[in-house]
């Protein structure tokens, strides 16, 4: 080739003219701009790539951020959720308070109204007033140990048996002929008793009625043991004075005197108003007895005078 050609060439938007002898250099300067613009182009595609998942992502999240209308309306009933847990409260708190303005005033009012009889006066001998919110609390207050006297007697004994249905059974024939027995458990045994005496021949008297109907029966002491109890005096002193009316009827059996009956109605009618459980077991036989003796049977009479006496035993323990 002729040195003294020229190429012409484009760098950059200029028209080069090249000899022979710069061709390579020229050559080699093409091909690094050449590179460098493709490298422009690359860098362009990938900053307009960018853009565009940019571009996507903006939108995607636009579309799942919620709208304005939506959170207003959620944080409306985020308040209304408040204020309604807000007034569910105080609803309870003032429930609460009724319930317990309205249990005090239900007290005060009991009180109040219980104040008339709140405070007795317990005994003359006492000197003490007693409040009654507990009717429990005053009779343990008012009880003092008492002491009672023993009962020894003698007794007619018609049989001795070890279960009630033999007593009974026993109890039932001597009955058919007339003659009325009292059933006495004690110490595991039952005694059927047939009369109370306080002494050997008014006793004998007694065993005689009952062999002549053909039965077997004998006198032996009876006797229920006194000792100190814990009760009200004004109950004891009326229990120990009974016991005494009682004894004068056992010893009136056969011919009651009528003052003596007399006595014994005054001191029932003369009776606490209020007396233990036992107590008023032993007013029960009392008013039967009475009864009884009032009607004259003096059969029935022995039976009331045992039943009495048993009362007071079971007094006793």
């Amino acid at each position: 080739m002729d040195d003294s050609k020229k190429i012409s060439i484009r760098i950059n938007g200029e028209d080069t003219e090249l000899g022979q002898e710069g061709k390579d250099e020229k050559q080699q300067a093409f091909q690094v701009a050449s590179e460098e613009q493709a490298s422009a182009v690359e860098d362009w595609i990938k900053e307009k790539e960018k853009a565009e998942e940019e571009n996507k992502y903006y939108k995607t999240s636009k579309r799942n951020r919620p709208s304005f209308s939506k959170v207003k309306s959620a944080l409306r009933r985020q308040r209304k959720e408040v204020r309604l847990t807000a007034g569910m409260k105080r609803m309870f708190l003032a429930s609460i308070s009724a319930v317990l303005v309205g249990v005090f005033l239900g007290l005060l009012m009991i009180r109040i109204f219980a104040g008339g009889d709140g405070q007795q006066m317990v005994g003359e001998d006492q000197g003490v007033v007693i409040p009654a919110d507990s009717e429990d609390q005053a009779s343990e207050a008012i009880k003092q140990a008492y002491s009672f006297p023993a009962v020894n007697l003698l007794v007619v004994q018609a049989g001795v048996f070890s279960t009630k249905d033999k007593a009974e059974n026993w109890q039932q024939d001597m009955d058919e002929q007339g003659i009325e027995t009292y059933i006495w458990p004690r110490d595991e045994q039952y005694y059927l008793l047939a009369g109370v005496a306080s002494s050997e021949n008014q006793a004998s008297n007694i065993v005689d009625e009952i062999q002549n109907q053909g039965f077997d029966a004998f006198v032996k002491e009876w006797s229920v043991q006194g000792g100190e109890k814990q009760v009200e005096k004004k109950e004891g002193d009326w229990v120990a004075a009974g016991m005494d009316h009682w004894s004068m009827l056992v010893e009136e059996a056969n011919e009651m005197d009528e003052s003596v009956m007399g006595e014994m109605t005054t001191w029932i009618e003369s009776r606490p108003s209020e007396v233990t459980e036992s107590t008023s077991f032993l007013i029960a036989n009392m008013e039967k007895l009475l009864n009884a003796a009032q009607a004259g049977g003096q059969e029935e009479i022995q039976q009331h005078l045992l039943h009495v006496w048993h009362s007071y035993e079971q007094f006793m323990q």
